[in-house]
């Protein structure tokens, strides 16, 4: 186990009893990044010894609670499907461990709940900066998480607009066999990557987004929409409005308060 901070937990406790009381389940993502104080650096963004301890000690803390999940590392950097399953080697000083591990490691405290993992660059989906956060489970082969309670996910910020073949290919041999979670995805007009919303016309927006919540309605596919925040899904936190896709904006302007809420929240609430 790990000696973690009780500060930590506490706050932590807040965040999941507030979530909870309001009949939100919480998904649990670790980032072990050099942005979140990671000692090895930038390149060893990728699960290492250290996160199965960290696992065993919340996935103990939290193991009587079901309406809380287990993300267990946010767009790993691996180079493989054998080192994203089983580990191996070090990166900058770290030694690197894999998916299977973390779950091993939640499953050996006692906690049943659902786990999920994502394919990082290990799934290549695209080539450079974006590999670890657009990577897909085309070519995962035989290299399945040995656990009945997984939840395989996939980000998505580029090209939402493709059409449901090309995004049922990113999926690979996960799809129609295991449950399926787009654990991040948003239309983002005013990322500061132009990649987030290239290729989409202001009048196209809305019709895009729908379109994808229709596709993962469709594939019976969970999901999380990025973020609750301004200007994102929210407008400010005051009145906590949705935002709208219909106001001005071009691509790529940080400033514009315009965003995907208003289609989310009537997509949830059929209003």
């Amino acid at each position: 186990m790990l000696s973690i901070p009780r500060d930590y937990l506490n706050k932590l406790d807040q965040a999941v009893q507030q979530a909870n009381a309001a009949g939100l389940y919480v998904v649990l993502d670790l980032h072990d990044t050099n942005q979140g104080g990671s000692p090895y650096g930038k390149d060893a963004t990728l699960p290492k010894t250290e996160d199965i301890a960290y696992w065993k000690t919340i996935a103990e803390h939290y193991k009587n609670n079901p309406m809380v999940m287990f993300d267990v590392y946010n767009e790993p950097k691996y180079h493989d499907w054998n080192t994203w399953l089983h580990g191996g080697g070090t990166v900058s000083g770290a030694t690197v461990v894999g998916m299977q591990d973390l779950v091993n490691a939640i499953r050996s405290v006692g906690a049943k709940q659902i786990i999920v993992v994502e394919p990082g660059s290990a799934g290549k989906g695209v080539p450079g900066a974006d590999a670890a956060e657009e990577g897909g489970w085309t070519t995962i082969g035989n290299n399945i998480i040995n656990d009945p309670n997984i939840l395989y996910s996939l980000h998505v910020y580029d090209k939402i607009n493709l059409s449901a073949q090309q995004q049922d290919a990113k999926w690979g041999p996960i799809l129609n066999h295991y449950p399926l979670y787009y654990g991040e995805w948003a239309f983002l007009p005013n990322a500061q990557i132009p990649a987030h919303c290239k290729g989409v016309s202001h009048d196209q927006a809305d019709s895009v987004v729908k379109a994808f919540l229709d596709y993962m309605d469709s594939r019976h596919a969970s999901w999380s929409a990025w973020d609750f925040a301004p200007p994102h899904l929210i407008q400010d936190f005051n009145t906590f409005s949705p935002t709208s896709l219909d106001v001005p904006w071009t691509c790529g302007d940080a400033k514009a308060v315009a965003g995907m809420g208003q289609i989310v929240k009537q997509h949830l609430t059929g209003q």
